[in-house]
């Protein structure tokens, strides 16, 4: 799971840097956010 948080948190780190205005808005939010959940799921289970 941790690997899982560790993409998908460099994958919203990515998205916030493209030059893509949808990428920014929506995907870099959204993938920071399963990275998120991913690290609450790490730390519970």
């Amino acid at each position: 799971m941790w690997k899982f948080a560790a993409i998908f948190g460099r994958s919203g780190i990515a998205n916030f840097t493209a030059r893509s205005h949808w990428e920014q808005r929506i995907m870099a939010p959204f993938a920071l956010g399963l990275a998120a959940w991913c690290a609450v799921l790490a730390v519970v289970r």
